[in-house]
């Protein structure tokens, strides 16, 4: 196995970290209007292109991207595990410095709908606040009372973006292709313990053979209490928050996640060891009582449209939030 690099980097981490609290990146859907809806989810649909920006995805070659991610948070105020799903479609403007560039969306594609397994749902189209459009479907929140659209990871299974075309973009579809088995860690399960002195190993079965590991493994502080369960599917009530937001929030990632590593592996071949000095330096200067384990694959793939590079990208991976002792 042949390690590319090693990075403490908290803004990649926070990422992967659905692992430890619910999805909170995606548009916070309160009180706002139409108009105020709109720009909050365009610029949490950019944020999640800066992180495959930050991840190494290099746009400045690249005239556009389709990407699917998906992840298993817990909802907040329960422990129930629930699949999130997160697809973007872009085509950028090439007039643009920086792709992407906060505001600024890419050309009319006219109607995108992702088809998969004899399922078919469009993409919401929207537009930035400087012009332009970016697509995207987003998981909603739990105290929404809209039902929350999901797009299922299937294994072997083709995800058609079916692109209606516009007069500055022309019809197409662009294909991608999940592993035929799903990527999952097999030698530790949640509320696992494990030793804050010894070596810690993970191993994992599944995911692409083609396509390199990356294993984040990330201290835990002890989850702050909140009301009880009884918000659970519900918008709690309380003083209005910044974002129109009502009572008791759900932990942000900054709460609950401290500085971790990262392994970017150039190879998928089922075991990655952190040592148990490793495991020190992270537990350093913390109060974690476990770790959170994130074993993650990201595919890119080159497609032509026009004689022009579009990134067609497929997020996935496993987790698991083991105790220590």
């Amino acid at each position: 196995m042949k390690l590319i690099k090693k990075i403490f980097l908290f803004s990649t981490l926070v990422a992967f970290i659905g692992t430890a609290c619910s999805d909170l990146s995606g548009p916070d859907q309160g009180n706002f209007s139409d108009a105020a809806l709109n720009s909050e989810s365009f610029d949490a649909a950019q944020e999640d292109l800066e992180l495959l920006k930050a991840s190494g995805v290099n746009f400045d070659s690249s005239s556009g991207v389709f990407s699917i991610d998906w992840k298993e948070v817990k909802k907040p105020f329960t422990e129930e595990i629930e699949l999130h799903s997160r697809v973007h479609a872009i085509a950028f403007d090439e007039v643009l410095d920086e792709k992407p560039k906060r505001g600024y969306g890419g050309l009319d594609m006219g109607t995108i709908s992702l088809e998969y397994s004899g399922v078919q749902t469009e993409l919401e189209k929207r537009e930035g606040r400087n012009g332009g459009f970016m697509y995207s479907i987003f998981p909603s929140k739990p105290w929404e009372e809209t039902e929350n659209v999901t797009i299922d990871y299937l294994d072997g299974v083709t995800y058609s973006f079916n692109i209606s075309g516009s007069d500055v973009f022309p019809a197409t579809t662009v294909e991608l292709t999940t592993p035929s088995t799903k990527l999952a860690i097999s030698n530790l399960a949640d509320e696992d313990s494990v030793s804050s002195t010894e070596d810690l190993v993970i191993n994992w079965g599944g995911g692409s053979v083609d396509n390199g590991i990356a294993v984040h493994v990330f201290p835990l502080k002890p989850r702050p209490e909140f009301a009880d369960s009884s918000f659970a599917g519900r918008k709690p009530k309380g003083h209005k928050g910044r974002k129109g937001q009502h009572g008791p929030k759900p932990p942000r990632p900054e709460d609950v996640v401290t500085l971790g590593t990262h392994e970017l592996l150039e190879t998928n071949d089922g075991t990655y060891t952190f040592s148990a000095d490793v495991i020190s330096q992270i537990l350093s200067e913390t109060d974690a009582t476990s770790i959170g384990i994130v074993v993650h694959q990201m595919n890119v793939s080159a497609v032509e449209i026009d004689g022009l590079t579009y990134h067609a990208i497929l997020k996935y991976g496993d987790h698991v939030v083991v105790n220590l002792k």
